[in-house]
């Protein structure tokens, strides 16, 4: 199956996250491995989107992999 790859560069969007922060992942796949997190309500870059999931970037310059479903924009 291709990937499908949809890039926003620049697009900012909020991150809405209900309850525990949400897992940064290495890769665009659900189970890759969890690099770090971020809190509900951080303004991110979204830099792409596959497979489900949105690379994005933080303030700080961080890059990762998120759920989809839980950026909004």
């Amino acid at each position: 199956e291709a990937v499908r790859s949809n890039k926003a560069p620049g697009a900012s969007a909020p991150i809405n996250v209900q309850g525990a922060d949400l897992n940064m992942r290495a890769a665009a796949d659900p189970s890759a491995t969890i690099i770090g997190s971020v809190s509900n309500g951080t303004q991110v870059n979204v830099l792409e989107r596959a497979n489900g999931m949105v690379h994005i970037q933080t303030g700080d310059g961080r890059q990762a992999w998120v759920a989809e479903g839980y950026v909004n924009g």
